[in-house]
């Protein structure tokens, strides 16, 4: 099988937890959520998203970000994302979420090894099923980080330490430029909102449809 994932994240690489978050502090929490589908149906997320900016009278030139949206917008998403894992039983949806402050001092030392670390715990018992995986992941990450090197990362867990030949490509993106990417950051963010936030009920509604990852909350 061919297939697709979006990735994007939410939260921060930072290690300042002095101060609260947004007052000259880290995020205490990272995310990454993701969602891999056949790549024959990369459509659907994006329809998703168009369905939303029809149903809010959006600008569709305007891209709307994850802190944009209101309650009954979280809403609106949440079900009509649950309505698409239940359609589509190919398509995986899911986020692992690490708590920083229980991250030890080599991850702090290199926040790529930790974005790194994270994309495997998430994504290898996924793509080790496929003969191609199409990655796209917002390009602002991307630069931030350490350009391709969490999808070589990636290629060589697979190929070498787990004896597969699905073939990764990267695709970075910028996000305003595909539907896709706009639908995987707000699920992030709803997901991420529950641990920074104690924002917990879009998240919990999305429960039984999104696959949950913690690291570090010991």
């Amino acid at each position: 099988m061919h297939s697709h994932i979006y990735m994007d994240e939410s939260g921060d690489l930072g290690w300042k937890f002095h101060s609260p978050y947004r007052q000259g502090g880290s995020s205490r929490y990272l995310t990454i959520g993701y969602l891999i589908n056949p790549i024959t149906h990369c459509n659907i997320p994006k329809r998703l998203v168009r369905d939303f900016y029809n149903k809010f009278n959006f600008n569709p030139k305007v891209e709307i970000k994850a802190s944009d949206l209101k309650s009954h917008h979280k809403e609106f998403i949440c079900k009509e994302a649950i309505k698409m894992v239940n359609k589509y039983t190919d398509f995986n949806l899911g986020a692992i979420t690490v708590r920083k402050e229980g991250v030890n001092a080599g991850f702090r030392r290199d926040g790529n090894s930790l974005y790194n670390y994270m994309m495997g715990e998430s994504l290898l018992d996924h793509i080790d099923l496929h003969e191609t995986c199409k990655i796209t992941r917002d390009y602002r990450n991307v630069k931030r980080l350490s350009g391709s090197s969490c999808i070589d990362y990636l290629q060589t867990l697979t190929f070498y330490h787990r004896n597969k030949e699905t073939f990764l490509k990267d695709n970075p993106t910028h996000s305003h430029t595909d539907d896709g990417i706009i639908f995987i950051d707000w699920i992030t963010n709803i997901v991420w909102s529950k641990y920074e936030d104690k924002h917990s009920s879009w998240c919990d509604l999305l429960a039984g449809s999104i696959r949950e990852k913690q690291l570090f909350f010991n």
